[in-house]
Order: C-alpha cells, then structure tokens, then sequence
C-alpha cells in the first residue's frame, strides 16, 4: 500500500498538547466547500479479501452543523461518523456501505453511538455479508438500509479522513489506524482495545492478518 498523497496536519506534540491536550494524533478538519484533510493511497491490493476490519481511536470534534465525515473509505467499503451541533444527541451516529457489483450493503447505527470530544475505539469487522461494529470494546447495534446482492468488489484505491474527492471529511483526531484482512472475532476486539490503551499490533493474535497500520504517536 503506497501513500501517494497527504493533505492532513500531523500535529507536533507541543502543538497538540498545547491545543488538545493530547499525545501525537492525526488531525483532520473539514473545510465547507473545500476538499477536506485526506491521506490518500493508491494500492490496497492487499485488501482484495471479502472480509475484512477497520480499527481506529477517534475523538470526533463537536460540528458547527451536523454532518457527517469518512473515516475510511477503500473503494467504498467505507465507515461515516456523523457528528451533532451540540456534541451529544441529535446525531453522533456511524453508517457503513460497502460496494458490491449488484446492491451495495449499508446500515446505521442508532444516535448517540459515542460522545463527541472523546476517545474511542472503533472496530467495524466484516464478514464478506455482515457488519459488526464495536466502540470501546462493546458492539453496537447496526440497522440495516439495503441488503447486499452479488459479489463484494475489490478496493482500488483507499483514502483515510475523507473520501477520495476529499469532500466528505473526517473533522477530529484519528490515531493507531489497522486494516485486517480479515473480520476480527469480539475476543479479539477485545484485545485489540486492550483496556482502552493503544498496543501494538504486530503483538495481536491476529498479526498474520494485519496488512496496514497508521499511526500518530512516535
């Protein structure tokens, strides 16, 4: 997997512990009208699996509007974190698609899935046919929107913060970003959350399926 473009602010420690009172992270702010903060890679053949899992630690910024920004997105097998004006109730919601070459699957979750201005840890495992999504460790109940039909198709390009365009962005910090080849069992969910403090992944039981990991702090 080849970055071949970055459009997103690393912030140095001092800077973020200046303004967030964070560790390093990566910062991504959604500009109206302009394509947003997106780190762009040109390759993901490594993802060519039907299954498959998106781990990231977010702390999603309270919108001035509500709307809703990618975190990931491989070819549209995406993950959107929608965000509210007052940082609690109203949205704070997630929805997944994934593209296939008959209907595209998607789902949603409930509002107020997580809680602005705050870290969590996100899993979204898939089967090939079915979405679980975790926040801190717990899965979290997904409705679904339309029901896939045909054969999942295989990423070809991939984009972290935004979609490709860049105009749906991700507005927050996002940090300790795996993709899997593979859908994550809760057990190892679990350990992945590890208590709520980051580790690392080539550590995890399941490092033979570890095909990316992007990460902020030194």
């Amino acid at each position: 997997m080849a970055l071949i473009s970055k459009n997103y602010v690393i912030n140095k420690y001092e800077d973020i512990k200046q303004q967030y009172n964070e560790p390093r992270a990566f910062y991504f702010k959604d500009n109206p009208g302009v394509s947003g903060a997106v780190m762009k890679f040109d390759t993901v053949s490594m993802l060519n699996t039907a299954a498959f899992t998106y781990s990231f630690w977010m702390k999603k910024s309270i919108d001035i509007v509500t709307g809703a920004g990618n975190a990931i997105d491989f070819s549209q097998r995406e993950i959107y974190v929608y965000g509210s004006p007052d940082g609690v109730g109203t949205s704070n919601r997630f929805s997944i698609k994934v593209k296939y070459d008959g209907t595209d699957g998607s789902w949603y979750t409930n509002n107020d899935a997580f809680s602005s201005d705050t870290w969590h840890h996100v899993v979204l495992s898939y089967s090939g046919t079915t979405p679980v999504l975790y926040v801190d460790a717990s899965s979290v109940t997904l409705n679904a929107s339309t029901t896939p039909v045909g054969t999942i198709e295989a990423p070809t390009k991939g984009a972290i913060g935004s979609n490709w365009a860049g105009t749906e962005a991700f507005e927050g910090l996002l940090d300790e970003i795996t993709i899997w080849n593979t859908n994550l069992s809760a057990t190892r969910v679990t350990e992945l959350y590890n208590g709520g403090k980051p580790s690392d992944p080539f550590k995890h039981n399941s490092s033979a399926n570890l095909v990316a990991w992007v990460r902020g702090s030194d």
